[in-house]
């Protein structure tokens, strides 16, 4: 399957929001429910992919999957930490997969911040958001 980049821009713009998420289907509803919130969405569908784009693009928040092809969520944040540790901040997990080895490596990194697939409507991951940009002082 060739990976692809999404890119969508909301005029309003209140910043720019990476979705790293293998399910398309969450990728994309994640992606619309943000859109309609007034930020800019852009999605990877793979660690790898997701890395790039966030040392790239230097999004405000970026709401990562754990387990992914290519490369790990905790991958992705071991690799954040070694090129632009500034942007652990900015990382929320969102995962299914709350195994404490996974959450032992991202925690030990900094990222404090996750929520857990199934057990939270949109509105509270939009809320988190929210919280997380006005924490770190993002408009």
């Amino acid at each position: 399957m060739e990976n692809t980049i999404s890119k969508k821009e909301n005029k309003n713009g209140k910043g720019t929001i990476l979705i790293v998420e293998d399910d398309s289907l969450l990728r994309n509803v994640l992606g619309r429910t943000f859109i309609a919130e007034g930020f800019n969405v852009i999605e990877a569908e793979d660690g790898e992919q997701g890395l790039e784009l966030a040392i790239k693009e230097q999004p405000a928040i970026i709401l990562l999957d754990i387990l992914m092809p290519k490369m790990l969520g905790t991958g992705v944040v071991k690799e954040i930490s070694k090129r632009n540790p500034d942007l652990l901040k900015r990382i929320i997990i969102i995962t299914s997969a709350i195994e404490s080895e996974y959450l032992a490596s991202v925690l030990e990194f900094g990222v404090t911040t996750y929520v857990l697939k199934g057990d939270h409507e949109l509105a509270d991951i939009v809320k988190k958001v929210h919280e997380r940009m006005a924490s770190l002082n993002i408009k």
